[in-house]
């Protein structure tokens, strides 16, 4: 396993409470940070 290039940067903001629709990621790892706040994990 290794690594290959870089397809995306989103810079996406995302408000308290809200998300993004269920969509699919095939064959990707997704690396997200937090600026301010912290966040919650809804399963």
């Amino acid at each position: 396993m290794g690594f290959r290039g870089l397809l995306v940067i989103n810079d996406d903001r995302v408000a308290p409470g809200m998300g993004f629709e269920m969509h699919a990621h095939n064959n990707m790892e997704i690396v997200s940070y937090i600026v301010e706040g912290v966040r919650v994990q809804v399963v």
